[in-house]
């Protein structure tokens, strides 16, 4: 049985916002009194499918850590166990690896981050190398730009419809050069940094917090920005940076500051690092009575999909762009048309206008109440399934 990797020591810190960047944003009441234990989202939803990420003796996927899709096919990312990205037909057969860290001439140090660009082309960072690998639609190396100043960054995108890049950089004074306090720097095409923001006090410098691997949601030509324990979207497009969306929630309204109220107030504790599940649990119970967004954004043109945390639980809102109203508040979500439990979406199908999920084997059945989408087949509880789920227009 594979081991599955529960927890995630990315070391990166929160965000204070200031007044000029939050002034107009759209505010997402949740009502965090009111939260449903169960609900079915059938009304919403269009078609469902599940499929089957097949391996074989090429592919050995230990920890599925983020997934793409792109014309149809599933690129699979696996950081830290088989240490490789992958790739899959629309059925889940495999089809090739992509790259995988070693020391080979056609490997890489580390993988820090990847993405898919509007050209649906695949692009992989490394921040050891400080390298940025660019594919092409047949999943070829086409061009490797290398940083001309050895910075590395926790997170690299392209920003759509554009030639420049976004960087975000947490709290890790590692990372960054001596008295460079900002999160978030933009790039030009070659990679030089030529504007920064989101600065921060310099005594915040080697802070340690947990983040989710979700900074950058890609939203038509506009990327959205979320930080740990921080309850503003930002939004980003070209140079510019400016929040969107605030999400409050009416019963456990977080502090004005943040990172002045909870991480000032204990910044021996947050300059401690961590070496054990409880001592980031010492940290984490300082948030417990607040509600906070928790990683997962996924967005289109109609609805906003999002999770959030409270008291160490999550729970998952749907919030209708249209008429700006929170349309679902729920511990989980079913579709009893389906007789399908909707693990925790995670993905966006941008040409299928699908939200995706993934979910383990042994996990499956606990997903699928119906033989209808196993087309016969027998669970394997070694590998992982896709649960992609078309929402109505």
């Amino acid at each position: 049985m594979k081991t599955i990797v529960v927890l995630m020591l990315f070391l990166m810190m929160i965000v204070s916002c200031k007044h000029r960047e939050i002034g107009g944003c759209e505010q997402i009441i949740v009502n965090d009194a009111s939260i449903q234990d169960k609900t079915d989202i059938s009304d919403l939803v269009e078609s469902v499918k599940i499929i089957p990420i097949k391996e074989n003796n090429e592919s050995n996927i230990g920890f599925l850590y983020k997934l793409f899709v792109v014309n149809g096919k599933y690129v699979v990312c696996d950081f830290f166990e088989s240490k490789k990205i992958e790739l899959f037909d629309s059925t889940g057969e495999y089809i090739k690896t992509v790259m995988r860290i070693g020391h080979a001439p056609t490997e890489t140090s580390q993988i820090t981050n990847c993405w898919v660009s509007e050209d649906n082309e695949l692009n992989i960072y490394d921040a050891y190398l400080h390298k940025l690998y660019q594919y092409d639609s047949a999943f070829t190396i086409k061009n490797e730009i290398v940083m001309s100043e050895k910075r590395a960054y926790e997170n690299l995108i392209k920003i759509p419809t554009t030639e420049n890049y976004v960087a975000y950089t947490g709290f890790n004074t590692a990372l960054r050069k001596k008295n460079e306090n900002f999160h978030i720097s933009f790039l030009n095409k070659k990679l030089d940094v030529f504007k920064n923001e989101m600065e921060f006090d310099k005594k915040y410098n080697g802070i340690e917090w947990l983040t989710s691997k979700f900074n950058f949601f890609v939203y038509k030509d506009t990327i959205r920005l979320l930080q740990a324990y921080n309850n503003y979207v930002y939004s980003i497009n070209k140079s510019d940076l400016s929040a969107r969306y605030h999400v409050k929630y009416s019963n456990s309204l977080e502090p004005d500051n943040v990172i002045d109220k909870i991480v000032g107030d204990n910044i021996s504790l947050f300059k401690t690092s961590s070496s054990s599940q409880n001592d980031l649990k010492k940290k984490s119970s300082l948030f417990d009575k607040y509600a906070f967004l928790s990683g997962n954004w996924i967005e289109n043109e109609k609805y906003i999909y999002f999770s959030s945390q409270l008291n160490g639980y999550i729970f998952f809102t749907i919030y209708d762009k249209n008429n700006r109203k929170v349309i679902v508040n729920s511990n989980s979500l079913e579709l009893k048309k389906y007789k399908i439990s909707i693990p925790n979406l995670e993905y966006y199908d941008h040409n299928s206008n699908s939200f995706i999920g993934v979910v383990f084997g042994e996990q499956i059945k606990y997903t699928i109440n119906s033989d209808k989408f196993l087309n016969g087949t027998t669970i394997n509880p070694e590998i992982y399934y896709i649960v992609s789920v078309k929402f109505k227009k």
